[in-house]
C-alpha cells in the first residue's frame, strides 16, 4: 500500500533538546505515525539561542533515521526559493506547522504551501495563543496576528489544539468557524520509582525545576516564594537553558543571601532526564502559561509529583494524590510547601504510587494515540 506523505516543520528538530517540549511533541508523531504515513521533516541545523549548527548534523540534505526523512537548514539555507524547492521535492499530501509566530518555518512555507495548492494543512499554536504568551512582546504579536487575519494566512487550515483550553484561545484569536481538532500531545513511557528507606523525611524537601528560563516559565516566583523560608532544609535545583539573561540576572539576585540551598544544575539531555528526576521530591513549576506543559508530564510518568500553578491544563491535582495545582499567590505556595515539608515516607510514597498509576490511565494511554491518528489519518 502507498504510503500518505506527511511533511513537518519544526524550527528545532534532534540532536537540538533545549526547546523542549515543541521536540518531543514532533518526535513522538512521527515516531507513532511512521507505520501509516510517509514522513518528512524541514527544521533549523542550530539548536535553541544558538549561533554554531548542531555538531556533526550534515546540512542541507535529506538523512534517513528509523523511517523518517529529516533536512536540516542553515540560516542562509532556509530561503522561499530553497523551502519551495523541498516542498515541491517531498510532494506532500499534508503539511503540519508546529508552531505560529516562525518566519521561517511556518510564515515562510505556508504562503508557498498554499500558492502550490497543498489543502490539507495543519498547524498547531503549541500554546502561543495563550494570554500569558501573548502578553510577552505583545507588539509584535498583535502585529503579526493583524497581518495574518487581513492576508488569510491561516484561512482554510486544520488547527491542532492540545487540549480543550486551547481550543478555546484558537477561538478567540481565528474566530468559533475555525476548523479544531482536539489531540492531546503524546508522552513517552510510565516509570515505577522504587523508593529507598528514608527517601523522604519530615522536615526535608528536594525540589526541582526544569524548564527554559524565561518570563513565561516563571522561575522567578518560586525564588519569591522560597527565598525567605526558615522551616527544615529545603533543596531547588534548577535545570534547563537560560533563554532570557536579563531575567536569569533577577532570579540570580534573589538567590543571594537564602537559607534555601538553591543550585543551577545546566541542562538535561533527554536521555537523562528520568535519572536526574528520581532524586526529587516534587516538580516545582509555577508556569504563567502551558497549553499542555511536557514537564508536568515527564513528571508524573517518572513517579514524580508536582507543586504547579493552575495556568496548566492540569488541575484538581490534590484530589487526585499527584500534588496540587495552585492560583499565583506567594502564600499559598507557601502554604502548601509548608505541609509537604513534614511529610513522611507513607504519605509521600502514596502520591508517587498515584502519579504512577494515573500516567499510566491518562498520559500514555492508547485513546492519546488514536486522538493523534485521527488527527492525520
Amino acid at each position: 500500500m502507498i504510503k500518505r506523505k506527511l511533511l513537518i516543520f519544526i524550527d528545532w528538530y534532534y540532536p537540538a533538546f533545549k526547546a523542549g517540549g515543541p521536540i518531543k511533541s514532533v518526535f513522538n508523531i512521527a515516531q507513532t505515525l511512521k507505520e501509516d504515513l510517509e514522513i518528512s521533516i524541514i527544521t533549523s541545523a542550530y539548536d535553541l539561542g544558538e549561533v554554531n549548527s548542531l555538531e556533526g548534523v550534515p546540512t542541507d540534505t535529506w538523512m534517513t533515521n528509523d523511517e523518517i526523512k529529516v533536512i536540516y537548514l542553515k540560516r542562509e539555507q532556509q530561503s522561499r526559493s530553497r523551502l519551495k524547492e523541498l516542498i515541491l521535492e517531498v510532494s506532500p499530501d499534508i503539511i503540519y506547522f508546529n508552531s505560529l509566530f516562525s518566519t521561517a518555518f511556518t510564515l515562510k512555507p505556508i504562503i508557498i504551501a498554499k500558492r502550490l495548492g497543498i489543502n490539507r494543512i495543519i498547524v498547531a499554536p503549541r500554546g502561543m495563543l495563550g494570554k500569558a504568551a501573548l502578553e510577552i512582546k505583545p507588539l509584535k504579536k498583535r502585529v503579526f496576528l493583524s497581518i495574518a487575519r487581513a492576508m488569510g494566512i491561516f484561512a482554510n487550515v486544520q488547527w491542532h489544539a492540545s487540549t480543550e483550553q486551547e481550543r478555546k484561545e484558537i477561538e478567540m484569536v481565528f474566530g468559533q468557524g475555525a476548523t479544531i481538532s482536539i489531540a492531546k500531545n503524546i508522552a513517552g513511557r510510565a516509570l515505577r520509582r522504587e523508593l529507598p528507606s528514608r527517601f523522604k523525611v519530615p522536615g526535608e524537601l528536594k525540589l526541582v525545576f526544569f524548564s527554559r528560563i524565561n518570563e513565561k516559565k516563571n522561575l522567578l516566583f518560586a525564588l519569591e516564594v522560597l527565598r525567605e523560608w526558615e522551616e527544615g532544609a529545603i533543596y531547588l535545583d534548577i535545570y534547563g537553558p537560560i533563554e532570557d539573561r536579563n531575567y536569569w540576572e533577577k532570579c540570580l539576585q534573589l538567590m543571594k543571601n537564602s537559607s534555601v540551598h538553591f543550585d543551577y544544575k545546566g541542562l538535561i539531555h533527554p536521555t537523562q532526564l528520568d535519572a536526574i528526576l528520581h532524586h526529587y521530591h516534587y516538580l516545582f513549576f509555577p508556569t504563567k502559561h502551558e497549553n499542555y506543559g511536557h514537564v508536568i508530564a515527564e513528571s508524573l510518568c517518572a513517579s514524580l509529583p508536582v507543586i504547579i500553578s493552575q495556568n496548566t491544563p492540569w488541575r484538581n491535582l490534590a484530589a487526585q494524590n499527584l500534588g496540587s495545582d495552585l492560583p499565583l499567590l506567594v502564600e499559598d505556595f507557601k502554604v502548601y510547601i509548608s505541609k509537604v515539608v513534614e511529610e513522611g515516607e507513607l504519605e509521600y510514597k502514596v502520591k508517587v504510587e498515584a502519579a504512577y498509576a494515573y500516567s499510566l490511565q491518562n498520559i500514555v494511554h492508547v485513546d492519546v494515540i488514536d486522538e493523534n491518528r485521527k488527527l492525520f489519518l
